[in-house]
């Protein structure tokens, strides 16, 4: 990718607080049951 040097904070800082928010733990738990519901769909279909 190609960001401007002014832009580059910015964008560290968003993909910090993604990784922080996929890391905590409400935003796993919900992502394992969306997970099983995928699968379960993929076997029923």
């Amino acid at each position: 990718f190609e960001v401007s040097a002014d832009a580059l904070p910015a964008y560290k800082a968003v993909v910090v607080i993604i990784l922080v928010v996929m890391s905590a733990p409400a935003v796993r738990d919900a992502m394992k049951r969306f997970k099983k519901k995928r699968v379960a769909v993929k076997e029923v279909g």
